[in-house]
């Protein structure tokens, strides 16, 4: 039997050597799946939302309200426009609106400044600048940005 500079038989210091290979594949194999599944897990960001369809939206909704119809009527429609908009939610009337700018994408969503001529139940007029965040896809919503 032959000895090794280091005292091990030359069996075994292959054998050491062959068993550090299958730890240092083993490794490989382990990160490598590691990184595969974080690569896997994230998440597609959300799609753009159509600035064309976003601002048909915004008039569809818009238009709803100045004629009279509730909020909740638009959530019930085929598709549903899903509007939180505390002024119409409160009842109060839309006489007029214009939208001021051909709109802004912000994230996937597209901003809107709005001029709103709203009167109350004493008969009291006020016109207001909104701003509104459209989403067009996967959701139709509308949702006013506070000042």
């Amino acid at each position: 039997m032959l000895i090794s500079e280091k005292g091990m038989s030359p069996a075994k210091s292959i054998r050491d050597r062959a068993r550090r290979g299958v730890t240092g594949i083993r490794s490989i194999v382990f990160w490598s799946m590691i990184l595969f599944c974080f690569a896997g897990c994230r998440q597609a960001p959300p799609p753009k939302s159509d600035l064309g369809e976003a601002r048909t939206i915004l008039e569809k909704a818009l238009s709803a309200w100045s004629a009279g119809e509730s909020a909740a009527k638009m959530r019930a429609a085929d598709p549903p426009i899903y509007a939180a908009e505390e002024l119409w939610e409160s009842a109060l009337e839309l006489v007029e609106y214009s939208i001021l700018d051909e709109g802004q994408f912000v994230g996937s969503n597209v901003c809107f400044q709005v001029s709103l001529k709203v009167k109350s139940e004493n008969g009291q007029t006020q016109t207001k600048t909104m701003k509104y965040l459209v989403t067009s896809t996967p959701a139709q919503t509308i949702a006013r940005l506070d000042q």
